[in-house]
């Protein structure tokens, strides 16, 4: 069984709720052997299986072997009990992965009547180093955990600070009168000390902005010139109102920005517009937040959101250095890079966008992110429209002349970037690189040495327990796999645990992001590969810390991957846009 996506806390409430009324007005379809609604299952399963972690999910595997295969291994044909010629075997004992780490204490021997069940080998990559400047902005430094680089150290482009040449973060506010005095209160608090109060292992402490970052935060006051207040929305309808909303807001930006040098937004969305700043319907989608940053990349402003549901958030700590972070990067700063990436090398990722119009058939966007040094600097994003698309279950590829454009782009980037030609490129992507697009990008990418086109994509159906040896028999382990497992299937794909058990502050403390049932591995197949597993999993696990948008240890995918498809998904609303290239910050 697939586990269930987490929730937000709203939404279960709302779940839970409706639960209760549901089973309140004497529904028992339970009793009648009738189907539950999809809403009730959908909770069940998630209060079942978010719990359900190594040791259980290893005991429920156990339960059901013994149920399917009482004899041990089974022979089964199919059709079923057809008596077919089709027939094959299965095996009750589970197929092992041999584990090659170099940490002593995780060190067992398998006993050798065990052999057999070692159907794979694999390894643990180190957690990768991010750079920061040291607190006096005179050399660089190294921390793998994100946040104690911070608190110990200073953010990267800290100089610029000490040298006076960028001495404050500002934002210019958007919000309904109603409400601000509430988001005034709330802005207050970035300044302000809050203690850890979730994500045991890995959260520290929220100083306040001036402590954390070396330089103050700047929020204006409702009568200056960098507070605007938006209209109510207007219309008979909520597609009319929606589009009301989103002219009212651009109207807010405009007056920002004509009166301050003020170039990022902070917009808040009270609970009352929340419907209308997401609609949508069989005919058009209005959404607030993507038409909004689309306006603002345009204009080369920055735009952060925040929903008035935030603001009642248990875990405030975790709200307040999200949220600091992202302004921090915002203000077009720099709070960390990655460190042991080649410098010879442009990472590149391709997403797609469908933009679909009420009259018209519309039209699809490539985003292409590229990061074009060593440290991760330079992550850039490059969009195109997508002249002659080919679609393969209803997923964009690129034809070979559109794919020829985007690898073209690609070297020209990095030219203008680093004066030379790469020595090597790696292109990620989570669908196929289908023979037209391998051909494409080949062809764009003729001068370059080393061509790496990489799928990636999590991988549900797999799920692996981590195992021990105890008392010469193997047994489930506390925890669940480690992050930077690498598992070998074949010559052209991999797993790679992304999301897994780390140790961000010590080794004997244990912490996976979400604590959702047990992670799904990424699975990594190789399309065209000049270069060694080891490379190409170190890099994929490196680039997963190069989120700016978050404080996470970690994003499930790629920065490569995740950048392009946020691009993509707001890029396919820019009015004009062709071969142009827009700084990260502006669409996160």
């Amino acid at each position: 069984m697939r586990s269930v996506p987490r929730s937000c806390a709203k939404s279960e409430t709302r779940q839970r709720a409706a639960i209760c009324r549901y089973y309140a007005y004497g529904a028992r379809p339970h009793e009648r052997g009738d189907e539950l609604p999809a809403f009730v299952e959908k909770e069940l399963k998630r209060q079942i299986l978010s719990t359900q972690y190594n040791k259980e999910f290893n005991a429920e595997l156990e339960l059901w072997r013994a149920i399917l295969f009482p004899k041990g291994a089974g022979a089964l044909d199919y059709p079923f009990g057809s008596g077919s010629s089709f027939r094959f075997r299965v095996r009750r004992a589970p197929a092992f992965a041999r584990i090659n780490v170099n940490r002593a204490r995780h060190a067992i021997t398998v006993p050798s009547r065990f052999a057999d069940l070692l159907q794979f080998d694999g390894t643990v990559l180190p957690e990768p180093k991010l750079v920061f400047s040291s607190s006096d902005g005179t050399r660089m430094t190294t921390d793998s955990h994100p946040i104690r680089g911070i608190l110990t150290n200073r953010p990267f482009d800290f100089a610029l600070t000490a040298k006076g040449l960028d001495r404050d973060a500002r934002i210019g506010v958007v919000c309904p009168s109603p409400e601000a005095p509430k988001l005034a209160g709330f802005l207050a608090k970035l300044g302000q000390r809050v203690r850890a109060n979730s994500k045991k292992g890995y959260l520290l402490d929220y100083p306040g902005f001036a402590r954390a970052f070396g330089l103050p935060f700047v929020v204006p006051q409702q009568i200056d010139n960098g507070w605007a207040t938006p209209t109510e929305p207007e219309g008979v309808n909520d597609h009319e109102k929606a589009l009301s909303l989103v002219r009212s807001v651009r109207a807010c930006i405009d007056q920002i920005t004509a009166s301050t040098s003020i170039r990022l937004i902070f917009v808040f969305i009270p609970n009352r517009w929340t419907k209308i700043a997401d609609f949508a319907d069989e005919h058009d989608e209005v959404s607030l937040h993507d038409l909004t940053k689309a306006y603002c990349v345009q204009r080369g402003v920055a735009s952060q959101f925040l929903r008035e549901s935030t603001l009642a958030k248990r875990f405030d700590c975790e709200v307040m250095w999200w949220l600091a972070l992202s302004l921090y990067a915002k203000s077009m700063r720099t709070p960390w890079v990655l460190d042991g990436l080649p410098n010879t090398t442009a990472f590149a990722g391709l997403g797609f966008g469908v933009k679909r119009h009420r009259n018209s058939a519309g039209h699809i966007v490539l985003g292409c992110s590229h990061i074009y040094s060593s440290e991760g600097i330079g992550l850039t994003y490059r969009l195109t429209k997508v002249e002659n698309p080919v679609f393969v279950q209803r997923n964009p590829h690129l034809s070979e002349d559109d794919a020829v454009k985007v690898a073209e782009d690609i070297r020209q980037l990095f030219f203008e970037s680093r004066g030379r030609l790469p020595e090597r490129v790696v292109i990620h992507k989570r669908t196929p690189f289908l023979k037209a697009e391998r051909e494409g990008l080949l062809k764009g990418l003729k001068e370059v040495s080393h061509i790496d086109l990489i799928e990636i994509n999590v991988e549900p159906a797999v799920r692996c327990t981590a195992s021990a040896v105890v008392n010469d028999r193997f047994a489930a382990h506390g925890s669940p796999v480690d992050r930077g497992t690498t598992v070998l299937f074949d010559r052209y794909q991999f797993l790679l645990w992304v999301n897994g058990n780390a140790h961000p502050t010590s080794e004997q403390e244990d912490y996976y992001m979400g604590r959702f049932r047990i992670p799904a591995p990424l699975l990594v197949r190789k399309h065209w590969d000049a270069s060694s597993l080891a490379d190409l999993s170190s890099e994929i696990l490196a680039l997963s810390k190069m989120n700016w948008n978050t404080f996470d240890l970690y994003t499930q995918l790629p920065a490569t991957i995740h950048s392009s498809n946020e691009i993509a998904k707001i890029g396919k609303l820019l009015q004009r846009f062709e071969r142009e290239s827009f700084d990260y910050r502006l669409f996160i």
